[in-house]
């Protein structure tokens, strides 16, 4: 080989040298570029995560009192005298059981009611029948509304 050839030959092989060493230069900055896309997006994660926990944490926790009152004002609110729609749920041979959207149920008692003398309660009333009523009482003494029945229109 002549010397002309060799040094074409040593050329070429530096020039690949080269080539080689640039292109390791480049995968080592895309490496380096591609870990800290890596690194940004995970505390862009974690500031996000922060970010929510201090809304969670911002939210007041309703407590017992808070669900209390909401029970308290979604129920109708009744005193003696006051004159009230009720629904029959329940009817039997000696009353009536009413539901009037209030705490606790109503109770009609049969001597209460408009029925004439020798007949029966189920002939009269009957479950899902509305009607408004007295309010007698808001306690009975077993924790029901009891109800005047000569105000109640069928």
């Amino acid at each position: 080989m002549s010397e002309s050839n060799e040094q074409k030959a040593l050329d070429q092989v530096e020039e690949v040298v080269e080539a080689k060493e640039e292109v390791k230069e480049v995968a080592t900055e895309e490496v380096a570029v591609a870990e800290v896309t890596e690194v940004v997006a995970e505390e862009v994660v974690v500031e996000e995560a922060k970010e929510e926990a201090v809304e969670v944490v911002a939210e007041p926790t309703p407590s017992m009192d808070d669900f209390a009152n909401e029970i308290d004002a979604s129920m109708n609110k009744v005193e003696a005298g006051d004159i009230v729609e009720c629904k029959v749920i329940s009817v039997n041979e000696e009353e009536i059981i009413v539901n009037l959207g209030y705490v606790a149920d109503g109770i009609i008692k049969k001597e209460e009611l408009h029925v004439p003398a020798g007949e029966v309660i189920n002939d009269h009333y009957s479950v899902d029948d509305v009607f408004k009523a007295e309010v007698l009482t808001t306690n009975d003494g077993e924790g029901n509304v009891a109800f005047q029945s000569k105000r109640q229109t069928k």
